[in-house]
């Protein structure tokens, strides 16, 4: 068909609808373009309300986001706090429970102080007692003991007439069965003496050569044994000492007699050295059987012997060395012992030159006793505690 009879037809088709259908179509065509043109117009605004609310949706969610997250960690807080209150409840109990046994414990221990203190208080005065006993039953046995003495001498001096060989020689046995007692009585009043604080030290002036030769004529009669020697020797110079000559010379006395009584052959040497800061070394030092090392302690101890033959032989009371250590700290100095079992002893007394009481006057000195007592008779004890009964 050609283009001229397809117009046609077209033209004939439209002009056969009705009018009131094209006015229509018309006003919906016009309506149509209206609505496009808005749309249009609106929407580069609607997307720019878009896209600036999008940012402001995202903070929400992130608020929420960490909302939740708070809300987590607080209920978790929760929970531990509420844990530790309840451990906090347990540990207040546990430390009421141990203040209250701190309490109990402070009650026990304060009633323990208070019976050891009343236990203090009864040795103290049952010590006191028995130094009190000592003192007056050695005062007791001490005038006996001279007469006897002194009648043992009378008789072998002959005074009464001559005595027969066995007579001669039973009054020596009592005469050193009085020395025997004597001196066990003598350290039982020291002792008492010392214990009650009521040993009394006269410092006098003397030299080492002086104290040496008393000791010699006091010592080499005891020595019943050729094969046994005693020497002195002073290496300490001849400045004085200060201090109290008759307890140092008990001291050295009582290690001296033990040497004696303990050493069989060899030799016993008595020397004085001297040490720094004006302090004075006397040893004595023997060759015989020795001190094992687990002894040594214990031959300080009152009433306490060291078991062996020698020892059987020359029984003792044990108070000697412990006297001689207690002396020596009323002296101002100590004791030292050095020995080797099977290879002798060394003895040593160490003091200071000069005894502190040297500067108190002479009444001062003597005051140092509580009551007086103590004071050494002369007529009992010479120059450096020789006897002279």
């Amino acid at each position: 068909m050609s283009g001229t009879g397809l117009r046609a037809r077209i033209g004939n088709r439209i002009r056969s609808i009705p009018s009131w259908q094209v006015t229509l179509g018309l006003a919906l065509l016009g309506l149509g373009f209206l609505i496009a043109a808005q749309l249009a117009t609106e929407r580069p605004r609607i997307r720019y309300t878009t896209q600036e609310r999008t940012p402001l949706i995202e903070t929400a969610v992130d608020l929420q986001e960490q909302q939740e997250e708070l809300s987590a960690q607080v209920l978790k807080l929760r929970d531990q706090i509420h844990a530790i209150e309840q451990q906090g409840q347990g540990t207040n109990a546990a430390i009421r429970k141990l203040n209250a046994e701190l309490e109990a414990t402070n009650r026990g221990v304060l009633a323990l102080y208070a019976e050891l203190d009343d236990r203090a208080q009864d040795l103290k005065r049952a010590s006191e007692q028995k130094s009190n006993f000592l003192s007056d039953m050695s005062h007791e046995l001490r005038t006996p003991l001279t007469s006897v003495q002194n009648l043992a001498r009378m008789l072998l001096d002959r005074t009464d007439g001559d005595l027969t060989e066995e007579q001669e020689r039973q009054v020596a046995l009592i005469s050193q069965a009085v020395n025997t007692v004597t001196e066990l009585v003598n350290d039982l009043l020291d002792i008492a003496k010392i214990e009650a604080g009521r040993m009394t030290l006269r410092p006098t002036e003397f030299t080492v050569a002086e104290l040496f030769g008393a000791l010699q004529g006091i010592c080499r009669p005891l020595l019943v044994s050729p094969s046994v020697t005693l020497s002195f020797e002073d290496l300490a110079g001849g400045e004085p000492l200060r201090t109290d000559d008759q307890r140092l010379a008990q001291v050295l006395r009582n290690f001296i007699s033990n040497a004696i009584k303990f050493t069989e052959k060899g030799e016993i040497r008595v020397v004085a050295t001297e040490e720094e800061n004006g302090w004075l070394r006397l040893a004595v030092s023997d060759t015989g059987l020795g001190i094992a090392r687990a002894d040594q302690e214990r031959v300080f101890q009152e009433y306490v012997q060291v078991d062996g033959p020698s020892q059987r032989r020359h029984p003792g009371t044990g108070l000697g060395l412990p006297l001689t250590r207690k002396l020596a700290s009323l002296l101002g100095g100590r004791i030292e012992l050095e020995s080797e079992l099977g290879h002798g002893s060394t003895f040593s007394v160490v003091i200071p030159r000069r005894h502190a009481a040297w500067s108190v006057p002479e009444a001062d000195v003597q005051s140092l006793s509580p009551t007086g007592a103590g004071r050494r008779d002369a007529a009992w004890t010479g120059p450096f505690g020789t006897p002279s009964l």
